[in-house]
C-alpha cells in the first residue's frame, strides 16, 4: 500500500530532528537529543512533504506476516539469547 505524508492534499507541519535510534541503550545510558519542529511556514512545509514523500518511496509496509517470515524465525537460539543479555551495550 502506498503511504500518503499527512493525507491527502495535506503538508507535512511538524517533523523531529535528531537521532533516530530509540533502542534500550539510546534511550537509557546516553546523552541524545531530539528537536521537534513544527512550522506554518508554507516553502517549508512543502519541502517537508516533497522530502516524506521521496522517503516513503523507498520502503514498503511490513505487516505482522513479515515478521513471521522463515528467515527472521532462522536466528538461532543463542544468538537471541546473547542479544538478550547485552541489549543494554548495543
Amino acid at each position: 500500500s502506498r503511504h500518503e505524508c499527512g493525507g491527502q492534499g495535506s503538508q507535512v507541519a511538524l517533523t523531529t530532528i535528531g537521532s533516530s535510534n530509540w533502542g534500550e541503550r539510546s534511550c537509557v545510558r546516553d546523552l541524545e537529543s531530539q528537536v521537534v519542529v513544527v512550522t506554518s511556514n508554507a516553502r517549508l512545509r512543502a519541502g517537508l512533504g516533497m522530502e516524506c514523500t521521496r522517503i516513503f518511496a523507498h520502503g514498503q509496509a511490513a505487516g505482522p506476516e513479515r515478521f513471521k517470515s522463515a528467515d527472521l524465525q532462522a536466528i538461532p537460539l543463542w544468538l537471541r539469547l546473547v542479544a538478550r543479555l547485552g541489549r543494554s551495550f548495543l
